[in-house]
């Protein structure tokens, strides 16, 4: 729940001394949490998705910068956000892996990366490339199914899906706090 109690803080992305939307440390813990067993202080903001780090010793919250190539997409000098070596977009297709058609096969398969962040509509391909296992054995463009698209939470649509959303952040935080609450 967003709160303006002494344990708050801001997020260092997109957060400034005058905003007004604050997290406790309670669901900044949990936005770090993959899982009630982990234990990271690496989490991603639910406004404009980048990468955070929790500082409990300092209770602080700081920007999270550690590079490298992703184990999941193979893509080099990616922001690595998780104790295996994923970046963020893959972190996030952990969570939220859907089933995608290949563009030159129209075969499906299931990817875990939101490949619909490179759609410009819900039913145009992607500018991304992934494997296709099915047909193709090649790199190819995806859409997300048809039947997943309702899965995607609004707060991670593309901007170019909901412009809506942009101008009501209140929106999305209620969302955020349905999601951690039902968890």
């Amino acid at each position: 729940a967003v709160v303006s109690t002494q344990s708050t803080g801001i997020m260092p992305c997109c957060g400034t001394s005058s905003s007004s939307v604050k997290y406790c440390d309670e669901c900044i813990k949990r936005l770090c949490a993959s899982d009630e067993s982990s234990s990271s202080t690496v989490g991603i903001c639910p406004i404009c998705k980048k990468s955070f780090e929790m500082e409990f010793k300092v209770t602080g919250i700081k920007q999270y910068e550690k590079r490298g190539k992703c184990r999941m997409c193979c893509q080099s000098n990616m922001v690595i956000v998780s104790p295996d070596s994923l970046c963020e977009n893959c972190l996030l297709g952990q969570s939220y892996s859907f089933r995608y058609i290949c563009q030159r096969c129209q075969k499906t398969q299931r990817i875990p990366h939101p490949m619909w962040k490179y759609q410009g509509t819900s039913d145009q391909f992607g500018s991304a490339t992934w494997a296709c296992h099915q047909r193709c054995g090649d790199y190819t463009h995806w859409k997300i199914h048809p039947d997943d698209i309702s899965k995607i939470p609004s707060a991670l649509l593309p901007d170019s899906w909901i412009p809506s959303l942009n101008e009501n952040p209140e929106q999305i935080l209620a969302e955020v706090r349905e999601r951690l609450n039902n968890n």
